[in-house]
């Protein structure tokens, strides 16, 4: 799990850094980042990838929270936003973007672990394991992690950002599996994570990770609109 914080406040963040660390609310493996500025955090995640969890101060200097928190739901639609705030009125801005909850400042240590819980559950519904059976055993698979399925020959590969999984199985058995998580079947060889779709082209689709991926013409139009359905949810 990759938790970020974003404060101008050092104190601040060191001590919420400090009591994310000491919480039991997180059994998994989790990890840690801070950044004193929008600007710094966005260009992490324009390079690096996608968060779980970030805690956003709302009144930063230079680039205000809520403008940085609009810009980050352009790259990741899934992150859950935790907004840091000495304010009592939010503002409908805010609202938009679809934060996950509020902490008010000083920081309140039980609100917070309050919080952790329901980020927990939240992350444990969006990480679904799936198993793959090949050659060599079965793993495990993280369906978030996945960017695309393709059916080469009588094998299904399964590509992550890095990796790539051969199992066996017929394709449209995972598109069933698959499709309440976000899986678009865009041709008659591939599924694709709407996630991590970037653009839709007259034949392509191209992902976040640099890869294309191929859509069939009698698809295109399904995929459009699928995709636009998904990301509405999130558009600010």
């Amino acid at each position: 799990m990759n938790i970020a914080i974003c404060d101008d406040e050092r104190v601040f963040c060191e001590e919420l850094h400090q009591v994310l660390v000491s919480c039991e609310e997180f059994p998994e493996e989790f990890h840690i980042q801070t950044f004193f500025d929008g600007a710094e955090l966005l260009r992490y995640c324009s390079k690096r990838g996608t968060l779980d969890i970030l805690f956003l101060d709302r009144t930063m200097p230079q680039i205000p929270g809520v403008k940085v928190a609009q810009r980050i739901r352009r790259i990741d639609r899934d992150v859950m936003i935790v907004f840091l705030t000495g304010l009592k009125d939010y503002g409908s801005e805010v609202f938009q973007i679809e934060p996950f909850d509020y902490l008010q400042k000083p920081l309140d240590e039980k609100a917070l672990k309050v919080t952790l819980e329901r980020a927990r559950a939240r992350y444990r519904e969006q990480h679904h394991l799936i198993n793959l059976r090949g050659k060599n055993g079965i793993c495990a698979l993280d369906v978030s992690e996945v960017v695309c399925v393709e059916i080469d020959c009588r094998n299904l590969v399964f590509y992550t950002k890095d990796l790539k999984y051969e199992c066996i199985g017929k394709l449209k058995e995972y598109e069933k599996k698959l499709a309440p998580y976000g899986f678009l079947r865009c041709h008659h060889s591939f599924l694709i994570n709407m996630k991590y779709v970037h653009s839709i082209g007259d034949a392509t689709i191209a992902t976040k990770t640099g890869a294309t991926v191929p859509m069939s013409a009698r698809k295109k139009k399904d995929c459009l609109n699928t995709f636009n359905e998904y990301i509405q949810r999130y558009q600010v």
